[in-house]
């Protein structure tokens, strides 16, 4: 599979999501979120339950009152109620099979699940724990000399102890004890929510800022005390910390430093935040708002982001074809140099990478991105100007380049990498720059020209410069979209949309702008449109296109790429 990422040119700041808000079609206040096994939505709200399954949110039926918490358990949600009720729904049926009453009728603040047990914190009653839920439930009260106000539940495996944060700092609970502690290097403060990633323990405060707790040591890390404003949620992502206030939501990076993430939907009085499986990061206000965006955007740095040609994954690995150079995104975040060579073209074959340059012909490299052979005029280019290369088979490519058209095979045996190069294209004599090769199923190799409209091979040779009177112009990028018709990008007569079976053109779509350089067919039939200043989807099926860079207001100061790809 190729991966073919599609740059999103964006005046965020570094690591900062674009976040969209979610249309709600009631008005409730949300007090907490789950996912179930089907990848959907369920918040606990005010006025009962909701599910959203992607398109709309629909209430539980089922479910009224103010629910105050959920956990998934298996095809159930889990609800955690403000009289001290627990609720049991199906994901399928979205229907109550089973509650319990506490002895409490204090408001249920968190439901924490371990070894088929449900750990319960309350707003005044302190800790109960649930023991067979689903057959002879069993209710515990947890006895002591402990403040019976407790919210978050996390648990350390390292130390085998659950950690609760309270009115009153935070308290310990070695697994299988009946004896809740207080933690005694931890200070004094009303602890609204923790988040544990390994041995760091975040905690979310009232009035003392972001501290981070090293549960190996006990030492204690102070962040973001500017301000006495309450700091309500926290999530962990690939070693970056987002809290939120009321007043907005914050990163803190590896380096320590805060950010506040301005995009431009986020909500004010926000009251929680929820990483779902697919990286989402779901963004609830107190208001009936939600927003949400995705944490696997990634930034480019931003002196790569002005001339950037080609993004590619390898291992999970990111690479970047720009006229700087080829780049490769480390561990540490850090984007280093590999070729310092004007960047054309990236592709695999056999477990390698084929790169194409401007100045400096082929390199070949492995998997780790050291350079094995680099192939030029002098050993079977007939140029060093690589403009476009397409893989026609297993190791068998059509290389275009500024002195025209060349079929090379390269081929790997014993770890060694051997080049064929025969002059196929030789016979037609052809005296165009090719940007754009295409072999086509149907339709044979199609040939994008600079400024000269389309050129077909298929047992002879057609040449498409004009289209109802008008100048095709360059071609720029060629593909067919998942109902198989063909597409092409013109720089003077805007999208082009072919007949299924010929080169008859059925549509013409002309746009706003710049021409669009690549074309990315997507899923249910849309085709990615990307152009220097930002990046539309189009829907082949009902004729409409969503201009992305008026929709959220892209510039092009910076480029962030997302997971779009194509097989």
């Amino acid at each position: 599979m190729i991966i073919i990422y599609a740059l999103v040119l964006c005046s965020i700041k570094a690591q900062e999501p674009i976040f969209n808000t979610v249309e709600l079609s009631s008005s409730f206040r949300i007090n907490s979120f789950a996912e179930d096994n089907n990848g959907f939505l369920w918040m606990a709200t005010k006025e009962g339950l909701v599910f959203y399954n992607g398109f709309e949110d629909l209430k539980i039926d089922s479910a009224s009152g103010a629910y105050y918490d959920l956990v998934l358990y298996g095809d159930f949600i889990i609800s955690g109620k403000d009289n001290g009720k627990i609720e049991v729904f199906n994901t399928q049926t979205k229907r109550i099979e089973y509650n319990i009453q506490l002895p409490s009728k204090k408001r249920i603040n968190n439901l924490f699940l371990s070894d088929e047990k449900i750990y319960v914190s309350t707003n005044g009653d302190g800790l109960f724990v649930v023991d067979n839920l689903f057959q002879n439930p069993n209710v515990y009260q947890y006895p002591g000399n402990y403040t019976k106000y407790l919210y978050k539940i996390v648990y350390s495996s390292n130390s085998d102890r659950f950690i609760i944060s309270s009115d009153r700092g935070l308290y310990t609970l070695v697994k299988g004890d009946s004896i809740i502690n207080k933690h005694k290097y931890f200070p004094d403060v009303i602890v609204n929510n923790l988040t544990l990633d390994e041995s760091n323990l975040w905690c979310a405060t009232y009035d003392s800022g972001l501290i981070l707790l090293d549960l190996q040591t006990d030492s204690l890390s102070k962040y973001d005390q500017q301000t006495d404003e309450k700091i309500q949620d926290i999530v962990v992502h690939e070693n970056t910390v987002y809290f939120c206030k009321e007043s907005g939501l914050w990163t803190l990076g590896q380096d320590g430093n805060l950010s506040e993430i301005n995009s431009l939907c986020l909500i004010e009085n926000i009251g929680n935040l929820f990483l779902d499986s697919e990286s989402n990061l779901w963004v609830g206000g107190k208001e009936s708002t939600l927003c949400k965006g995705n944490l696997l955007f990634q930034i480019i740095p931003h002196n790569l982001s002005s001339d950037i040609q080609t993004i590619f994954e390898i291992s999970d690995r990111i690479i970047i074809g720009s006229q700087q150079g080829l780049f490769f995104r480390k561990e540490n975040g850090r984007w280093e140099k590999v070729i310092n060579n004007n960047i054309t073209h990236i592709s695999g074959f056999n477990n390698y990478l084929l790169i194409g340059s401007y100045s400096n012909g082929l390199f070949i490299l492995d998997n780790n991105l050291k350079v094995l052979k680099n192939i030029t005029s002098k050993n079977g280019l007939i140029n060093d100007a690589i403009l476009d290369c397409h893989q026609v088979e297993n190791g068998n490519y059509i290389v275009s380049t500024l002195a025209g058209l060349q079929s090379i095979n390269l081929s790997t045996s014993n770890n060694e990498i051997s080049l064929e190069a025969d002059a196929l294209f030789e016979k037609y004599q052809f005296h165009d720059y090719f940007l754009e090769v295409f072999k086509d199923e149907k339709a044979g190799m199609l040939l994008g020209t600079d400024k000269a409209g389309l050129v077909q091979i298929d047992n002879k040779v057609v040449r498409i410069d004009s289209l109802n009177d008008k100048k095709v112009g360059s071609i720029y990028s060629i593909t067919r979209a998942k109902d198989r018709t063909l597409w092409l990008s013109s720089s003077n007569l805007g999208l082009l949309k072919f007949n299924k079976d010929s080169l008859q053109v059925i549509e013409e779509i002309q746009f706003d702008g710049d021409p669009y350089t690549s074309i990315i067919p997507l899923e249910k039939n849309h085709l990615l449109l990307v152009r220097k200043k930002s990046i539309d989807l189009y829907d082949v099926d009902n004729n409409n296109i969503i201009y992305f860079n008026k929709e959220i207001n892209l510039s092009h100061r910076e480029a962030y790429f997302n997971n779009y790809f194509v097989n």
